[in-house]
């Protein structure tokens, strides 16, 4: 698209599922098929971007009995429906979906996937990286967190980190900031305590909603 104008759509599919019988598919061909491509009308390169798509492509063979598994069918079948028709009728469209549990996802929507990119979550070494760059951006305006900054300790703070995505990461130094008064009114007084404290609750979350994806899709 070099030198060509191009616009862009993003999609909470969140906000289509419904608990009501068929609204779900009915909402998800409405957006796919009428709205989206309204929107598009003028033939304008535009791309798609559908966040957290595994809400609107759960893998079917993996649909729970107690989550109305009919309804679940007829929403993925809809999102399936709905790409071989502007595939095959606004090839201006550009679709990019994004999903932190690829597990959760039907293998027809993968199937009609151009290309998939895993991207994984950062290793001890990048986590480091992350955690001391948001210190140091911090001590710009509180100097005193330019030490932690540089502590050797970090880097087995970092360790704790596994399995926390980057953005996680960054905001458990900021909950960190939150843990104490002292450091609410002073952030400059964070300790290595404070960020590890914060770090391992994260990764406790993290862990627990990794469990629990798990467990729904199975």
């Amino acid at each position: 698209m070099s030198g060509a104008e191009v616009r862009r759509i993003e999609v909470n599919p969140h906000g289509l599922m419904s608990a009501e019988h068929g609204q779900s598919q009915q909402r998800v061909s409405e957006l796919l098929t009428e709205h989206v491509p309204a929107l598009a009308s003028d033939r304008m390169p535009t791309v798609v971007v559908l966040d957290e798509v595994e809400s609107m492509a759960v893998a079917r063979s993996a649909a729970s009995l107690s989550a109305n598994p009919a309804d679940v069918h007829r929403a993925t079948d809809a999102v399936l429906t709905a790409l071989d028709f502007n595939a095959d009728q606004n090839p201006h469209l550009f679709f990019v979906a994004t999903s932190n549990f690829t597990s959760a996802l039907d293998q027809a929507f993968l199937s009609r996937s151009d290309a998939a990119i895993l991207v994984p979550l950062p290793d001890v070494t990048a986590l480091h990286a992350i955690l001391k760059s948001t210190l140091i951006t911090l001590a710009d305006k509180y100097p005193a967190m330019r030490d932690l900054a540089h502590s050797p300790r970090l880097a087995g703070i970092a360790k704790v980190a596994q399995g926390i995505d980057g953005r996680r990461t960054r905001k458990a130094v900021f909950e960190a900031l939150c843990r104490r008064l002292d450091t609410v009114l002073d952030p400059g007084l964070l300790t290595e305590h404070d960020l590890k404290a914060a770090i391992e609750t994260a990764a406790g979350e993290a862990a627990t909603g990794l469990r629990e994806a798990t467990d729904a899709a199975a």
